[in-house]
């Protein structure tokens, strides 16, 4: 059932849909959080449930009907619904929502940088906007590095695509990262022919103090030591996890863990014969291994190191904590490996490559990081609350 608008602020309708990993979700979850505090939200989900710290009970979850990507295309969750009749319902949905909210402002999560494959349905969202109030502003939401997957198979067909649908359907971009250190004109040349506002609002990042947590600048933090090891929220792969469980066993026999755990966060599913190899392999008392965690950043602040392949909101928790790291970008993923080299750039960061470094290299690497000082750096990390900021000046423009 979808509420009734309430008459506090604006009326934002965030639309978010994760279809693989969860960095979209979580990004977009934060602004929610920031923008709820001024405004009335409604935030529209339609993949995997992610647990995370929760939202104030005045935001309204609408929640489609689940769907995903597969290696076949889009898939839906339920078992009972065909794909067709899921969008059928998805879009039942979203007509009765645009109809009773009329919002003043529409948020649509990356496309059409991504999320090709969801043209028809976030192009009939935007319409049903724009019917049910003419003022409504449409806003496109991106990372840092937006390039979506669409990019690297036809280039000229993708900035064809994204600079059409930007000036025809959008009334301003909002890129959550710090132009000091990526701008997105410098990225992207030929987003000069986009007639839209361009805006960069900070980097988004959940912040310790909704946990309770914190680190000391001088490193003493409370709590036991530990090298903390992070596979994202994708659970096909565990190289990654696999690699540093075997370093790790290296730095045991020379005795050089100084007395640390390695916990490892390895995916969102449990039931997962990788997931269980993996277990078995760390059964002694140097290891932890855990599943997905909606508390991560909280394991930060104790963490003498991480490991991670460097998506949108683990690299978020190492800037928000300065914690020591080492990034194994995954190279499908369109915008890890560019962040890894911006953070080892800024000497925030080392890289390594999961597929030439081997186990004993690895070992000898983290012994360097973890002599390493704990990174400082001055990047804006008031991303959520900055674009609420620049969604109410935008609000106040004139339409198209």
């Amino acid at each position: 059932m979808i509420p009734e608008s309430a008459s506090a602020g604006k009326r934002i309708v965030v639309y978010c849909q994760h279809l693989s990993g969860v960095g979209h979700f979580v990004r977009s979850r934060e602004i929610v959080r920031a923008l709820s505090k001024r405004h009335s939200v409604w935030f529209v989900t339609g993949g995997l449930e992610v647990p995370g710290p929760q939202l104030n009970s005045s935001v309204r979850r609408v929640r489609l009907a689940g769907i995903r990507r597969s290696k076949a295309g889009l898939e839906p969750l339920s078992e009972t619904r065909d794909l067709k009749d899921t969008f059928k319902h998805r879009k039942t949905t979203l007509t009765t929502l645009f109809s009773k909210v009329r919002p003043d402002v529409l948020v649509i999560e990356h496309f059409p940088f991504s999320k090709w494959i969801l043209e028809k349905e976030i192009l009939s969202v935007i319409e049903l906007a724009r019917i049910s109030n003419l003022h409504t502003r449409i806003l496109c939401s991106v990372r840092d590095y937006p390039m979506g997957h669409e990019a690297r198979i036809d280039s000229e067909r993708y900035r064809t695509e994204v600079v059409t649908q930007l000036n025809a359907k959008f009334d301003a971009l909002l890129v959550h990262s710090d132009p000091n250190c990526v701008k997105i004109e410098t990225l992207l040349p030929w987003l000069s022919e986009v007639s839209i506002p361009i805006y960069h609002t900070g980097y988004v990042s959940e912040k310790l103090s909704l946990l309770g947590a914190h680190r000391n600048r001088d490193d003493g933090v409370e709590g036991p030591r530990h090298v903390l090891v992070s596979c994202g929220g994708l659970q096909e792969e565990l190289r990654l996890a696999n690699l540093c469980v075997s370093a790790w066993l290296e730095l045991l026999e020379r005795k050089k863990t100084d007395g640390r755990k390695m916990v490892i966060f390895a995916g969102l599913s449990t039931e997962h014969k990788k997931f269980r190899q993996l277990t078995r392999r760390a059964q002694n008392g140097a290891f932890e291994i855990r599943p997905f965690t909606d508390r991560f950043l909280s394991w930060m602040p104790t963490a003498d190191l991480s490991i991670s392949q460097g998506g949108y909101n683990t690299t978020m928790n190492l800037l928000e904590t300065r914690t020591r790291s080492i990034l194994a970008p995954n190279p499908a993923m369109s915008d890890q490996v560019y962040r890894a080299r911006m953070m080892e750039v800024k000497r925030l960061a080392s890289i390594i490559d999961t597929t030439k470094i081997c186990s004993t290299s690895l070992a000898d690497r983290i012994r360097v990081q973890l002599a390493q000082p704990l990174p400082d750096h001055q990047l804006d990390l008031e991303g959520a609350h900055n674009t609420c900021a620049i969604i109410e000046q935008v609000q106040q423009t004139s339409g198209k």
